[in-house]
């Protein structure tokens, strides 16, 4: 199975997960470019993926991702929780991951460390002030959702406020602040069948978007950025996700996500430790979604008829 990870970095320099992407999510095709912007050279990274794929499913890697079962199935759902399709007809059981909830439940209880994350229950009026006397601030986020869409950053009562009633419930998450110099960063890393296959950083400076520009990653002695100045490199083309997933029919809603990519021209370091422990992560997490049982996971929110 491909999957995704998204990490943010604690205070101690230790990566808490935040989620995992099945499907086909990035993070191959910024670290190869990120890594043309450093090293003048393409990456091996998707030799590595190709050889897997050969390798495991004797078949080539696209061939591999449109043999997916549920490839049609997790499409639909991903346009319809984008509001621009339909809920579909039917759904594998896997697709109970993309509630962020369940896949939370998944998580904690097979070791790993997370933020803090609990149900939003409307009807206690006590939850938000008691998540902001113990983190200062929390986030709110829709329980099915990506690209940043619906997400919030709460830091008093009077910040808590939902635009518009939501078909969708939420959670809240405690925040983590991840910052070096004057940019905010998060970690995404890739694994393939158990085998790591990448890690790239995403900065962005002042504000929190989900905007931000790729950075190649290294280690080095602490978090740190290598360069006090450095150029924000624009390259037009369309993600190698977009032609794969889509074959290169990308929906009209999603261009601005998957054609064009930001690469930060310098690198971001973390310990070592710190991304060997991303890569030790990405390999359990890989084993465990491998041997995953479906229909014995909770059942997802968009499963009961809730809010739909």
């Amino acid at each position: 199975m491909y999957l995704g990870f998204d990490f943010l970095i604690s205070k101690n320099n230790l990566p808490l997960l935040l989620e995992v992407n099945i499907g086909l999510p990035g993070g191959v095709f910024e670290y190869d470019l990120a890594y043309r912007t450093i090293h003048n050279k393409p990456s091996t990274v998707y030799d590595l993926i190709e050889n897997i794929a050969q390798s495991k499913y004797q078949k080539g890697f696209n061939k591999y991702i449109h043999s997916l079962e549920y490839k049609e199935e997790l499409t639909s759902l991903k346009s319809w929780i984008d509001g621009a399709g339909a809920f579909p007809e039917r759904h594998s059981l896997i697709l109970r991951l993309e509630d962020k909830w369940v896949q939370y439940q998944l998580l904690l209880n097979n070791g790993f460390h997370l933020p803090h994350t609990e149900l939003y229950d409307p009807k206690d009026k006590g939850q938000v002030a008691s998540l902001l006397k113990r983190f200062g601030k929390f986030v709110i986020k829709p329980r099915s959702g990506r690209h940043g869409r619906g997400i919030k950053i709460i830091d008093s009562i009077n910040s808590f406020s939902l635009d518009k009633p939501s078909r969708m419930p939420f959670i809240l998450q405690e925040y983590v602040e991840c910052k070096v110099e004057d940019y905010h960063y998060s970690v995404r890393s890739v694994s393939f069948d158990e085998e790591f296959i990448c890690v790239i950083g995403y900065i962005v400076k002042g504000n929190i978007t989900y905007e931000g520009s790729a950075v190649l990653i290294e280690s080095g002695e602490d978090v740190a950025l290598r360069d006090r100045e450095f150029n924000i490199v624009n390259y037009p083309q369309m993600s190698w996700e977009g032609e794969i997933w889509y074959e290169g029919k990308i929906p009209n809603h999603l261009k601005e996500n998957l054609i064009g990519e930001r690469v930060a021209e310098t690198i971001l370091c973390l310990p070592k430790h710190t991304i060997n422990e991303i890569k030790e992560i990405s390999r359990q997490i890989g084993k465990l979604y491998m041997n995953i049982k479906p229909e014995k996971l909770q059942k997802a929110w968009f499963e009961k008829g809730d809010n739909l």
